[in-house]
Formats: C-alpha cells, structure tokens, sequence
C-alpha cells in the first residue's frame, strides 16, 4: 500500500514537472509580425541582429551570404523537455511533437534592400521529421554464413554479404510560422532605439 503510494506522488510529480515546462511556450496563433518584415536601420545592425537571434536560438550558422541577402542555419534536433533553454520551440503542440518524434529545423533569413535605410527580412523555418523505418539488409543469408560449415569452420566475410547502412530520412512537415513570427519579432526589437545589437 505505502509503495503504491509512492509511486502515486512520484507520477504526480513528473506530470507536475511537465505541465510547468509547458508552460513556457505560447499557445495558439503566431506573435503579429510581417513576413517579411520591413525595417529602417543601417545594414550592418540588422545583420548582426539577425546572426544572433539565431545563435541565441541554438542554431549553427551555415552560410552568411551578404551579397544574396541570405542567411541559412544547419538543421537542427529540436528541444525536448529536459532542454528547457533552448528556444527553437515556441508552442506546446511543438513542444509534443518534439518529444514524441525526432524532429529538426533549418532558419533561413533573406534581407533584401528596398533604398539605403530600408530593409525587407524575411524568414523561413522548415520543419522535418525522422522516417521511422527498419535498416534494410541487402544481399542473401544462408545458414552456412552464420553458423559455418559442418567441420566448424568459422564463416567467410565478404562485401556482398555485410548490411548496407542507410542514410536517415527526413519527411518534410512545412513551415513553422509561429517560430518565424518569434524570430522577426525579435529581430525587430533588437532594432528598436537605444538598444545596442
């Protein structure tokens, strides 16, 4: 009885535990953010802006191109719940499906100049999910192979008969809006006077 018990308030505790984690993400809709956002300030702070949002984010920067106007991440595994510093999942229901599947994002940011102090960013977040399937074996599997032959002789190894491993497979699950809702926001704050990027 005093066990069952125990493990009563130890489930509760976890749920508990759980519940408060949730409560760091936002709910519902995206912030109210332009995509792409138009901002009046000099080139060189909204592109550093830009960088660190990203890296405060945990995102790894893959290519900063200044001369297209682009700035793309590596894919990265999304947060799960014993992460809660992280912050590249804004919602509940992502947070869930992030732990319940392996999931990852990519950030790409297009600052595009209108005139000399205006400027267009954009971005886009694309979200993957792992394929859950089994490795596939290729080649023939005799019994001789595993066991030997009857003398005992220990089985022969060759190239055709040694699995082939596969590449992960990602499946494309679209955009994340309320993540880039998140990141253009912010990006816009560090814009704002007085603050210093």
């Amino acid at each position: 009885m005093l066990l069952s018990i125990r493990r009563v308030l130890r489930t509760a505790v976890c749920l508990a535990l759980l519940l408060s984690l949730t409560g760091c993400f936002s709910p519902g809709p995206p912030p109210a953010s332009d995509n792409p956002l138009t901002i009046q300030a000099d080139p060189v702070r909204i592109w550093t802006a830009c960088r660190q949002e990203l890296k405060n984010r945990g995102f790894e920067l893959q290519q900063v191109d200044l001369r297209s106007g682009r700035i793309e991440t590596l894919p990265r595994t999304s947060s799960q719940w014993f992460e809660p510093g992280c912050q590249d999942v804004v919602t509940t229901d992502d947070f869930w499906e992030s732990n319940l599947h392996t999931i990852r994002r990519k950030v790409t940011l297009v600052v595009q100049s209108i005139d000399s102090d205006r400027h267009r960013v954009g971005c886009r977040v694309q979200v993957e999910r792992l394929a859950a399937e089994p490795d596939i074996i290729s080649g023939q599997v005799r019994v001789r192979n595993i066991f030997g032959s009857a003398i005992g002789r220990a089985p022969a190894i060759s190239l055709s008969d040694k699995p082939r491993r596969q590449q992960p497979q990602w499946n494309s699950l679209g955009r994340d809006e309320a993540l880039e809702g998140h990141i253009l926001l912010a990006i816009q704050k560090a814009m704002e006077p007085g603050r210093s990027s």
